[in-house]
């Protein structure tokens, strides 16, 4: 209230506490109201309340309902059968025979 006039009507004064940013400026600015306009401040700032309500109700109807897609599966994909190299194979499974039984015998 430092950098204006100081209010002169009931309305002037619920204008100032509703355009309050916390609780602590709203309850100074309260406190400055005239004891006799009090009670017709608070209406007032009631209404405006009120009337911000509304008018917050009344863009959520006008707001576009967000529609949410359904999440498509992936089609399924048969796997790929890919034939491997006869002679690498053929030179592991030679490597496993000779682990499992040697092909010749040590004697000691």
């Amino acid at each position: 209230m430092s950098t204006q006039s100081k209010p002169t009507s009931p309305r002037a004064y619920a204008v100032l506490i509703h355009a309050a940013a916390s609780q602590e400026d709203r309850k100074t600015a309260i406190q400055a109201c005239p004891a006799d306009w009090r009670d017709l401040a608070l209406k007032h700032v009631a209404i405006a309340e009120q009337r911000d309500a509304e008018t917050v109700r009344q863009r959520e109807k006008l707001r576009p309902v967000q529609k949410t897609k359904p999440i498509a599966p992936a089609p399924y994909q048969e796997p790929q059968r890919i034939r491997g190299n006869p002679e690498v194979a053929a030179l592991h499974l030679a490597g496993l025979r000779s682990s499992i039984k040697p092909s010749s015998e040590v004697r000691a």
